[in-house]
């Protein structure tokens, strides 16, 4: 595995750490208005996953296309969870995915 990045707080811009969820809220809602309504809710300390469950994400190293299945927290960054070319259940960090 790779390097693990971690969250750097001084960012200036909230939605560096919403975009995934901005990206799902664009998909659900067609008023703008509503969607920063909604993100200026967060405080800038919450960091929300790149992808959600049902999602297609691009592996890095390999270019292969993989549907989440399952999302979880590990070591300081989500973990992703999806079947490989073998059928079984795999994962991989964030950082491994293109965005």
């Amino acid at each position: 595995m790779k390097h693990i990045k971690k969250f750097n707080e001084s960012k200036s811009n909230n939605e560096d750490n919403l975009t995934g969820f901005i990206r799902k809220l664009n998909n659900i809602l067609d008023d703008k208005s509503k969607i920063e309504e909604i993100i200026s809710l967060f405080p800038k300390s919450i960091i929300m996953p790149m992808f959600y469950k049902g999602d297609e994400a691009t592996l890095i190293d390999s270019g292969d296309v993989v549907t989440i299945t399952d999302i979880a927290w590990k070591n300081g960054e989500y973990i992703y969870y999806f079947e490989n070319n073998d059928g079984d259940e795999v994962y991989t960090y964030e950082s491994e995915f293109k965005f």
